[in-house]
């Protein structure tokens, strides 16, 4: 498979993530995230910043990696529910 396929396909499973918003997986940087079970501290910036990108949302003023963190976790309800709902069933326990 050649590597614009490979583009080609990985922008239409993240057009597609975007479109459903209810998602609780995506692909960052050629592999999947759980966003259930995701441990954004253990995670580069690199890789916050592209999950920013591809909810289309951008971190003006995010200097740290906690900004960043802060700026997805505040998001995750609006791009996520699904997720959001059981990180915060699996907080609650």
């Amino acid at each position: 498979m050649s590597y614009y396929t490979q583009l080609l396909q990985c922008k239409l499973v993240i057009a597609l993530a975007i479109a459903y918003h209810c998602m609780c997986y995506i692909h960052v940087l050629e592999k999947q995230i759980d966003l259930v079970n995701a441990n954004f501290k253990k995670m580069k910036v690199k890789e916050l910043k592209k999950i920013l990108a591809i909810w289309s949302e951008d971190c003006k003023g995010c200097s740290e990696k906690s900004d960043f963190i802060s700026k997805i976790e505040s998001l995750l309800p609006k791009y996520a529910p699904e997720a959001h709902a059981a990180r915060q069933a699996k907080t609650e326990l």
